[in-house]
């Protein structure tokens, strides 16, 4: 992350990324292949899909920066490092009111999936809401954080 952060801003943008993966003579096929195999499931290739219809994907410049925390999101290996308990202690985190549930406004306010705008959030309920009530709660949860490889 340092080294891609050029500026030290304690953000990196799609661009440092790109600078910073050039310097390192990563190949461009390399990387396809990479991100072939992040996306390689059916909800990969959904996440990828939502990705491609968002208008800021359009143009690396205007994509937002993101954090150390984003960046580590990112990188590491779900599968391997997101366990039950895990997930457990994030969704008690973003459960502000202790419902049980994350509603839209727990979903937006920015520290779960970013800022989002209203249609956003709803295509996620779509996707991830089991029961229809218009909320997640755990389990639902569990489908976003450490998604069934199988799918």
């Amino acid at each position: 992350f340092l080294y891609c952060d050029q500026d030290g801003d304690g953000l990196v943008t799609v661009a440092e990324l790109r600078e910073a993966l050039a310097l390192m003579n990563i190949k461009e096929q390399d990387l396809d292949e990479a991100a072939q195999d992040v996306f390689s499931s059916k909800k990969g290739k959904a996440a990828l899909e939502f990705l491609r219809r968002r208008s800021s994907f359009e143009v690396d410049s205007q994509l937002p920066p993101f954090t150390y925390t984003e960046f580590l999101a990112a990188t590491f290996n779900r599968s391997k490092h997101t366990t039950e308990a895990v997930c457990k202690a994030a969704f008690l985190c973003f459960d502000k009111d202790g419902s049980g549930q994350l509603d839209k406004s727990e979903l937006t306010d920015g520290r779960l999936l970013g800022n989002l705008n209203p249609d956003e959030v709803e295509e996620i309920l779509l996707a991830l809401d089991r029961n229809g009530d218009g909320e997640l709660n755990f389990e639902e949860f569990m489908l976003l954080m450490a998604p069934d490889p199988k799918d």
